[in-house]
């Protein structure tokens, strides 16, 4: 006869994924998950202390059989933590309170030489270009931007961003590039390529990673967005960049009309131009981009738009090992209750003033000025604590019991911002594409590819 274990938990809440072949079990409190074949998931469902409870108690106890399948499940989701005894603790979200945000230095710094560039892309989330034909840049002393710089640096951040408009507009660029690897800074550029010349194109070695803008190969997609004669321009400045050894991703963002175009974009990019790395965002209708809201994918394609990119981005990888996809995934479900906007990323302007995010630049998320105060007195204020707590899920009553909630973290506040008008206020659209973007890395981060429900070897 076998004998009993009798264990008391504390009343989990779990969230369920499933296909064909596996399930994965979710804890939304912890982020921890684990996979069951069919066998198991049929044994969970009929377990009775993680069905649904209704009393007021914050723990359940179950009696079960020593080396049976439950016990041997129990044990599988004790050891994934998936469940916990009662007098277990565990580490829930991170979450980003002001003292932990006080102490926390960025790990990205974005610097933007503001919002001059060469081109007008029709949903820039600035609304760059240039006024007048024959407008220059302003130029900024460059001892000025060097003491920038090395309040990056001090600030203990990780990399630095140059970004714009177009930073190749600016003088100074590459001597900014090269101070900044001087002082052990990681450097990359965002640029649109289309000034990559034979003449600058070795200038480029400072940069750790050069990332350039294209939709799609098709001239007569990329063109659309980015304007007339850009695809060649760009294909031209990729191949200079790779000609002297530089480490290029590309990165496209995904409206209605150049999705369905990504993967060849993705197989000519990496056969052809050899490219290291491959990007996709969703379009984000701020700056010009909400003049031009109609580029949206419909709601009603978003799922077969994520499928078709990540079934296209995953199979162009040639040159990328599997593993390197389960540690991204395995990365972005950590739990936490708000992005890292203001706390591990940063936006300063050439003149010092600070900004949360990239995406969230204007007078109303203002933080204060590097040059006349202190990252400490910048996080002192309330006007930070006042962002922050914006950004917090546990403050937006609209993400609610949603059980991905630390998991996405709410989104991209500044995107939900964009199609709603408030930061705290959740755009349904986004919603759905965030779960449904959040349900490809939980597989993925478990070894099984979110669609076709096949193990992948790692």
């Amino acid at each position: 006869m076998k004998s009993s274990i009798n264990l008391v938990f504390k009343k989990p809440k779990l969230y369920v994924l499933e296909n064909r072949e596996y399930s994965i079990v979710l804890n939304t409190e912890t982020g921890k998950r684990v996979l069951l074949n069919n066998k198991e998931i049929t044994l969970f469902r009929n377990t009775p202390f993680l069905k649904e409870i209704n009393d007021d108690n914050d723990c359940v106890k179950l009696i079960f059989e020593q080396d049976s399948d439950l016990s041997r499940l129990i044990f599988k989701m004790l050891k994934k933590h998936v469940i916990h005894l009662w007098s277990a603790k565990h580490k829930n979200y991170i979450d980003f309170d002001a003292e932990c945000a006080a102490k926390h230095p960025p790990t990205d710094v974005f610097i933007t030489f503001g919002d001059e560039c060469n081109l007008s892309c029709v949903y820039c989330y600035r609304d760059a270009g240039l006024c007048e034909k024959n407008d220059k840049p302003r130029d900024y002393d460059l001892q000025r931007l060097k003491e920038l710089i090395e309040k990056v640096q001090l600030m203990g951040a990780s990399t630095v961003t140059f970004t714009g408009g177009e930073p190749m507009l600016h003088s100074h660029i590459f001597l900014l590039g090269e101070y900044a690897k001087k002082l052990g800074l990681r450097t990359c550029m965002l640029t649109n390529g289309t000034l990559i010349s034979e003449d600058n194109a070795y200038m480029f070695a400072c940069f750790d990673v050069v990332k350039i803008s294209l939709d799609s190969i098709y001239p007569h997609i990329n063109d659309m967005t980015r304007g007339a004669g850009t695809t060649e321009k760009i294909l031209h400045g990729i191949r200079l960049l790779k000609r002297v050894g530089v480490y290029v991703t590309i990165e496209s963002v995904l409206t209605k009309i150049n999705y369905k175009t990504i993967g060849d974009t993705i197989k000519s990019l990496y056969l052809n131009e050899k490219v290291d790395n491959y990007r996709a965002s969703h379009f984000i209708p701020t700056g010009r981009g909400s003049l031009n809201f109609t580029l949206s994918i419909p709601e009603e394609e978003i799922a077969e738009c994520n499928k078709y990119v990540f079934n296209e981005v995953f199979g162009g990888f040639g040159n990328r090992p599997f593993k390197d996809f389960v540690k991204d995934a395995t990365i972005e479900n950590g739990m936490q209750s708000t992005c890292g906007a203001g706390i591990c990323e940063l936006l300063i302007t050439l003149t010092g003033d600070v900004y949360p995010c990239r995406s969230l630049q204007s007078e109303e998320y203002f933080l204060g000025n590097i040059f006349q105060e202190t990252l400490d007195e910048i996080k002192s204020k309330k006007s930070f604590s006042d962002i922050r707590r914006a950004l917090n899920v546990e403050d937006n009553t609209e993400c609610g019991e949603c059980p991905l909630k630390y998991l996405c973290a709410g989104g991209c506040r500044a995107a939900h911002a964009a199609m709603s008008g408030d930061l705290r206020k959740n755009n349904k659209t986004w919603c759905k594409l965030l779960k449904n973007m959040k349900h490809e890395s939980i597989w993925l981060g478990e070894g099984v590819h979110p669609y076709t429900g096949e193990k992948l070897t790692i």
